[in-house]
């Protein structure tokens, strides 16, 4: 470790703003690459990796943490079941499920549980990263990937998200910004932050080599997101 790797280890072990998350997963590669990805946002910092259930336990016991991120799908664990003892034991504790599974028919028993967020493992690093600062901050965010009112605006389907490498998400913020939806507005139609909804266009952006909001809505036109 560098002499500066040192120096922002020791401020981030001192900053008390700094939001301290545990990794619970099964994917020894997954949890290293996003312990490497998360610490290289200052305000973030992984205190500590499991790869099942008793592991967790006693790395929630060793390291004081604000958020979990925790596949359901642990092998012969019940990751499911263990939510509920986890807020027992950890009421502040703030639980975000991370998984490559479609849960989507489990969100309101989660919800019910405790669990302040579920996200799919296929989502960027930034969108990430937006989704453990907002949480942190009192918000809920559950990508349920649901279809707007006007579903039948345009047709979210796999070939058309393949073809431009959106989410449906995207693809609903694009056709809001080109309804002249600012990101606040955006962030209430669609039930996420604001600070999720800039995140998103940042990736959209990234995405399609776009520099401009208005570049952004001459794409929705040209490709029939606002008919």
């Amino acid at each position: 470790m560098d002499n500066q790797l040192l120096i922002e280890f020791f401020i981030r072990m001192n900053n008390e703003n700094t939001i301290k998350i545990v990794i619970t997963d099964d994917h020894a590669i997954f949890s290293d690459g996003l312990e490497r990805l998360l610490n290289t946002e200052k305000e973030l910092e992984v205190v500590g990796i499991a790869q099942n259930l008793k592991a967790m336990w006693y790395v929630l016991a060793k390291n004081k943490a604000d958020i979990l991120l925790l596949d359901l799908n642990l092998g012969k664990d019940d990751g499911l079941e263990a939510v509920k003892k986890i807020k027992l034991y950890y009421p502040n504790l703030k639980i975000i499920i991370l998984t490559t599974y479609n849960l989507h028919k489990q969100i309101d028993l989660l919800k019910k549980q405790g669990v302040s967020g579920y996200l799919r493992k296929n989502i960027s690093t930034n969108i990430l990263i937006s989704t453990i600062k907002s949480i942190q901050n009192g918000e809920t965010y559950f990508d349920t990937e649901e279809e707007l009112e006007n579903e039948n605006a345009y047709e979210q389907s796999d070939d058309f998200l393949k073809k431009h490498n959106l989410t449906s998400r995207e693809a609903d913020i694009i056709r809001l910004v080109a309804k002249g939806f600012s990101s606040k507005k955006i962030g209430e139609t669609l039930h996420i932050s604001e600070y999720t909804v800039k995140a998103h266009r940042r990736n959209i952006k990234s995405k399609l080599n776009l520099s401009s909001n208005s570049e952004m809505v001459q794409f929705a036109v040209a490709i029939g997101l606002t008919s």
